[in-house]
């Protein structure tokens, strides 16, 4: 009995935490000066705050644009194999039996090896990429891709990879094996750039709460910095998904996040004052 009783108070209180972390992100998006709650929480519950905001943000931006495109390009109305045309990657080259152009709902795909197709570079094709959330376009030398706001390519050389359409069936399930591995990574990834960038934050924050005179350690600084990225990063996944690009977003949303962190530190520093003299 005692242990059933353990075990249920573990799961509340998991899930108290759960519903605490969601209650931080609502309030470290409205409630700036409310920033001084959160200097007293430890290392792991910050840990944990910046997982979840980072999984919000990646689950809009890139988790769920790809499964949207895999939908749109490998639907239930069709088979897998009548979306897919005849095909050969060989020797660097891509040859495809018939030219492929869709777009759906913010997907463009376009495959195209005839001679006469060839996109130079990403710049060539600003105007289409600003004009889809995700982006497919091949030619029989390389390929170019979008999701949200990042953008790659590579030529087929660099793969130093020889496929066709009868090897295809045999990659199918590692094709989505790698997938979830790719998502997967890509997560660690962008993860530990944004705690990365709120380390950049947080010394550019020092010289601001110095300038604010307000005695917080660095420790304080850099938590009050994963907090200040909340909003920012919830414009950054909005802002993706429209047809234009807004010139210097990275600085406008970097400035976002200073001007968060001073707010808050000009209310701790209020909030200090007043308790000295009481």
């Amino acid at each position: 009995m005692a242990a059933a009783q353990d075990g249920s108070g573990m799961r509340a209180a998991g899930r108290e935490a759960t519903m605490n972390l969601f209650s931080e992100m609502a309030l470290s998006v409205h409630d700036f000066g409310g920033y001084g709650r959160f200097l007293t929480h430890k290392k792991s519950h910050i840990f944990s705050f910046g997982l979840l905001v980072m999984l919000i943000y990646f689950g809009a931006v890139w988790l769920l644009p790809s499964l949207f495109s895999m939908g749109v390009f490998f639907g239930p109305s069709k088979g897998f194999w009548e979306r897919v045309p005849d095909f050969e990657l060989k020797d660097g080259r891509l040859w495809v039996d018939d030219t492929v152009e869709m777009e759906q709902g913010g997907v463009y795909l376009r495959i195209d090896t005839e001679n006469d197709f060839y996109f130079r570079d990403m710049n060539e094709l600003e105007d289409l990429l600003s004009d889809y959330s995700s982006v497919v376009i091949l030619d029989s030398e390389k390929f170019i891709l979008k999701s949200g706001d990042e953008i790659m390519g590579s030529y087929y050389t660099d793969l130093n990879l020889e496929l066709d359409r009868s090897d295809l069936a045999k990659f199918v399930p590692l094709l989505y094996l790698l997938y979830g591995l790719s998502m997967l990574f890509l997560y660690v990834w962008i993860t530990a750039l944004f705690f990365f960038g709120v380390l950049v934050l947080a010394l550019v924050g020092m010289a601001m709460a110095s300038w604010l005179h307000c005695e917080l350690t660095f420790g304080q600084i850099y938590i009050l910095g994963v907090y200040s990225r909340t909003l920012p990063l919830l414009i950054k996944a909005v802002v993706s998904f429209l047809p234009v690009q807004i010139p210097f977003f990275w600085v406008i949303n970097f400035g976002l996040s200073l001007f968060i962190m001073g707010s808050a530190m000009q209310k701790i520093s209020g909030q200090r004052s007043q308790d000295i003299y009481r």
